[in-house]
């Protein structure tokens, strides 16, 4: 607007020559002037020498360029404060150097996440944030991009002042002056350390998740041959006495068989295939109760201490379980400590509870753990603790940083597993040679809202009654040798016995018999129709037919209804002649 009234009274000086000749230099000077601002045209011409007039429209003039430069600079000077208010409020770091890279800017941001002041930055080397985990070619390179006029974009791996570690996608540019001269440099990071962490989390999430997929079927297979192997070797006993020769060896084949089915049995685990039996908790009682037998396994020297908060809610859980997490995360807490050199070090395990609320900034952090209330639980040691390259294995199956001989390595995995299995989550911290840390969150369970279940088979006393029966008993297994040693394991004692090697055998045979099927077991996953088919087809022309279960896919039991029914029981492979028939009597028994 200024700009057009000086023109407009420019064009307008008609008085004479002189005036115009004036006025047609300033317009040629102001032209100049709009091209650049930043000029102020010289105007040394002898028609202002002549007259008031003349001088006093040249007065006008300068007045008017003073006016707009002056408009012009408090423009860019809001503009300049308003740019500087945009960068203090960013939440990403911004750093501006002089062309040797030292520090003459840093916005808040730089200081939150690094934790250096920013009169601790001004003045020194961008090197000042160097962690050492790039080499000099990774620096090398993005200098000679920089100084070549090219910006440079990537990641980097800092250092805070504390020492501590953290992670920043990077956008490096020079700056330049109006005669193109190189002025400073600038760099724009943004904090990636949650997303990398979290990206991490999954990728091992998804590595053992696909491990314990394998395991699971593995387990499986496993499963079938060691039934066959302890009921057989059950079989054979019961017909020896204790003073054959070959008794002794039966038994060590027995108890080899069962320590493989608990190896079994913790493959299942970190696959989460295990089966639970859940029951309210009170779990600060479970470790009271555990304290005395951990005591004697990690000796006498070690000193453990229980921290339990008082009045924490219930949990639901498999009692067992909750045990098998305890005891290996002590005896790995054990072992921590006994590798330390100093024979002056503390030794000691912490075994902490807690009710705690896990939030959304909590939860956006630690990939796997859910908000609202849980019950943590600590296990934490003074230890020879664990560098990063240790800790990203830890949970996987058969790693072990223990000598021959010394372990399966599947202590933690059944851990992680058996957590995942009941919706909570895990997170371990350790330093090396200050001790490890493991906290675990279970969903709690509100208070005054736990009913008592009742156990239904109190196994002291089922143990005692005799296993022989003449009931009729209709056996439905794909895999023959296994059919073969139940089948030959029930007739011995004394029941009567049918057998099919898969749905459509068996539908034939109960069509085609004129005696009453007492009991159908049968497998649950086989070619074809699967065993839940199989018993609802059975049941339509016998619906009061009961059903034992059994599968070494614990999995599909847990997903499906097929318990709900109370005509219906499940037994879990392996297992032995005693469990099988104990639970076939009850079965009866509650006819």
């Amino acid at each position: 607007m200024i700009w057009k009234k000086l023109k407009s009274a420019l064009r307008s000086t008609t008085k004479s020559d002189n005036l115009n000749i004036c006025a047609q230099t300033l317009l040629s000077h102001f032209k100049k002037f709009e091209e650049n601002p930043n000029t102020i045209p010289p105007v040394e011409i002898d028609c202002f020498k002549k007259g008031s007039y003349s001088r006093e429209l040249l007065e006008k003039y300068h007045n008017m360029i003073n006016l707009i430069i002056h408009k012009e600079k408090e423009k860019q000077n809001n503009d300049l404060k308003k740019y500087i208010t945009i960068i203090e409020k960013s939440n990403l770091s911004i750093i501006i150097t002089d062309p040797d890279s030292i520090i003459e800017y840093v916005n808040p941001t730089v200081e939150e996440i690094s934790g250096y002041k920013k009169e601790e930055l001004i003045g020194q080397h961008s090197s000042i944030f160097k962690s050492g985990f790039h080499d000099n070619d990774y620096y090398k390179s993005i200098w000679n991009n920089i100084s070549n006029g090219k910006e440079w974009q990537g990641t980097f791996t800092n250092k805070k002042k504390d020492g501590t570690l953290y992670y920043e996608e990077v956008l490096i540019f020079p700056l330049y002056d109006q005669s193109e001269n190189l002025i400073n440099y600038a760099a724009i990071k943004k904090d990636i350390t949650n997303l990398r962490y979290n990206e991490e989390e999954l990728r091992r999430s998804q590595k053992l998740e696909a491990i314990g997929q394998l395991t699971g079927g593995i387990a499986h297979d496993f499963n079938n041959i060691l039934t066959i192997i302890i009921g057989n070797v059950e079989l054979a006993l019961m017909r020896l006495n204790k003073n054959d020769d070959i008794y002794h060896e039966l038994i060590d084949i027995k108890e080899s068989g069962e320590k493989a089915a608990t190896l079994v049995s913790k493959l299942l685990a970190f696959g989460r295939n295990q089966i639970m039996i859940t029951e309210p908790l009170d779990l600060n009682m479970v470790l009271t109760e555990l304290h005395k037998m951990l005591i004697r396994l990690i000796g006498e020297d070690i000193n453990l201490q229980l921290q339990l908060s008082e009045n924490i809610s219930t949990i639901e859980a498999d009692r067992g379980q909750i045990e098998q997490i305890i005891i290996n995360l002590v005896v790995n807490a054990r072992d921590a400590i006994n590798e330390q050199n100093d024979s002056g070090a503390e030794k000691n395990i912490w075994i902490e509870t807690s009710e705690v609320y896990l939030d959304q900034e909590y939860v956006s952090t630690h990939l796997g753990s859910k908000k609202g209330r849980h019950i943590m639980i600590v296990v934490r040691d003074s230890g020879i603790g664990m560098n990063k390259k240790v800790m990203d294995k830890i949970f996987e199956p058969f790693y072990t940083t223990k000598g021959v001989d010394m372990g399966t390595g599947l202590g933690l995995s059944t851990v992680l597993g058996i957590v995942k299995q009941n919706n909570g989550s895990i997170f371990v911290t350790s330093e090396e040679g200050k001790g490890t840390t493991f906290k675990i969150f279970w969903t709690s369970m509100k208070k005054n809202s736990i009913e008592t279940i009742e156990t239904e088979i109190d196994k002291k006393e089922e143990k005692r009654k005799a296993l022989l029966g003449s009931e009729t008993i209709l056996i439905v297994e794909d895999e023959d040798s296994l059919r073969k040693f139940v089948c030959h394991a029930l007739r011995e004692l004394g029941y009567n016995i049918y057998e099919a090697a898969n749905s459509d055998e068996a539908i034939e045979i109960v069509n085609n018999i004129n005696c009453k099927i007492d009991l159908l077991f049968t497998d649950i996953i086989m070619p074809g129709r699967n065993g839940r088919e199989l018993a609802e087809t059975i049941r339509k022309g016998k619906d009061d037919i009961k059903v034992l279960f059994t599968s070494g896919y614990p999995k599909h039991i847990l997903s499906s209804d097929l318990l709900k029914d109370e005509r219906n029981e499940f037994i879990h492979k392996p297992y032995n002649i005693e469990t099988l028939v104990l639970l076939i009597r009850k079965i009866f028994k509650s006819e």
